[in-house]
Parts: structure tokens; sequence; C-alpha cells
């Protein structure tokens, strides 16, 4: 059986695997800017960073932007390339 893959909000403990993702799919982006990302995502009502988690492992990454609800925007999607 396979395991599913959980959408859910960014956390802290992601910073590195979100490195890594944007790494593996030739983005650049540091801890620190990783960090200043996930920290304003949950501090912002209109800005929220999700991630798609397999096995504890980020696979992917989307921001959804919600400043004009009920419509929202999906913005700098990542998945891993595998």
């Amino acid at each position: 059986m396979i395991n599913p893959i959980r959408v859910r909000e960014a956390r802290s403990d992601d910073v590195e695997g979100l490195v890594e993702l944007y790494a593996l799919t030739g983005w650049r982006l540091n801890i620190e800017h990783a960090n200043r990302m996930i920290e304003r995502s949950a501090r912002s009502n209109y800005s929220k960073i999700l991630v798609a988690d397999l096995d504890g492992k980020v696979i992917g990454k989307v921001t959804l932007d919600t400043v004009f609800p009920p419509y929202a925007e999906i913005v700098n999607l990542v998945v891993h390339p595998i």
C-alpha cells in the first residue's frame, strides 16, 4: 500500500526540505530565506505556504494567495521532479 501524500501548512521543521526541493528543481533558496517565508506565511491572513508531505519528506510546495476572497491564486508551485 502506498502512503498518502498530505497537503498541509508549512512549518519551521520543513525548512531543510524546502531548500532541498528548490535545489532539485534548479531554484536557489537558502535556509534563512526559507525561514522568513514560513514565518511570514504563519503571520499572514492572505498568503499561506502549503507543502506536500510524503512520509515526512517535502515533495511539493505552493503559495496560496487569498487577497480577494472568495478567489485564490496559486503562486510559486514547486514539485519534486521524480
